[in-house]
């Protein structure tokens, strides 16, 4: 009878997953070293190269488009995403924080006025001062809410930008430049909203951890075990940050009380897509489905 009844627990649990699954969007993240003069050309060549999925190299190869983006410095907004006034967020926003960073939402259309191709822009200048080390996240669905959070205890952490696409949660994160000692309780804090809320749906985190994936695992085992439990980590095994040859960027994927972490996702450098163009000292790194 027991046997039963946890084979019933699990056809629910994965049928209601296998419905909606935050591994079925292509995602990229990437620290565009916003402080670079050339910002705005970055955003209109090098990361419209990216959305629109020029062949990323890896072996699932292609020319998909890209779902989300998250972006790390991302500096200014070009002109041509600020043309356009942005767009009122209707009471979608959550911030339990109470973070004062503002947040706004534009509609950039990569393609023309006959045949449109549009990314809704989730915009959060977090840097007042030199307006370099700002946050975006880029998605080709308008979000249903937009969220921002902020690490407990960690003077000086910047926040953490997400958003939500129907029952799939996507946060965009930039941890601190001292070895990312905040990077635990970031995770840390993305848990808590969803435990909470008691919000059984998937996320997945995306961004400069500013720390090694082992390392992040080790400080998590550590301090947060429990919220260890619920997660996947998805990074290369390749260094991602040029300058110092440091694996910085990668996700880590959540659920609650999912007895086997969160989601998985297959993941690679995007590094071919830039043709030669080495515009940050980041490579951006690409997330899609798992055995599909």
């Amino acid at each position: 009878m027991r046997f039963l009844t946890i084979f019933i627990f699990l056809m629910i649990y994965f049928s209601g997953a296998a419905l909606a699954a935050v591994n079925d969007r292509r995602v990229v993240t990437w620290n565009l070293q916003g402080s670079s003069a050339s910002t705005e050309s970055k955003w209109n060549s090098n990361i419209r190269m990216v959305l629109l999925g020029n062949r990323d190299g890896g072996s699932t190869s292609d020319s998909r488009r890209i779902d989300v983006m998250t972006i790390q410095e991302a500096g200014s907004l070009p002109a041509s995403i600020t043309a356009n006034p942005a767009l009122p967020l209707d009471g979608r926003l959550v911030n339990p924080d109470q973070v004062a960073a503002p947040i706004n939402e534009y509609v950039w259309n990569l393609g023309s006025s006959g045949r449109p191709i549009d990314y809704y822009v989730y915009f959060s200048r977090v840097d007042t001062g030199a307006n370099r080390v700002n946050l975006a996240i880029l998605s080709r669905e308008r979000a249903n809410q937009v969220i921002l959070l902020r690490p407990r205890a960690w003077s000086g952490a910047r926040p953490i930008l997400g958003i939500r696409l129907g029952s799939d949660y996507y946060f965009g994160i930039h941890a601190l430049a001292n070895g990312g000692t905040d990077s635990g309780a970031i995770v840390a804090r993305v848990w808590e909203y969803f435990y909470q809320n008691q919000i059984s749906d998937q996320w997945l985190i995306t961004g400069d951890f500013n720390r090694e994936p082992n390392q992040l695992r080790d400080l998590l085992l550590k301090n947060y075990p429990q919220q260890y439990r619920n997660v996947t980590f998805q990074n290369e095994d390749r260094p991602t940050h040029r300058t110092s040859g440091h694996n910085l960027d990668y996700g880590i994927a959540g659920q609650l009380n999912n007895p086997f972490g969160g989601p998985k996702f297959n993941c690679d450098l995007f590094t071919p897509s830039l043709m030669g163009q080495l515009v940050s000292d980041h490579f951006p790194v690409l997330f899609w489905p798992k055995n599909r």
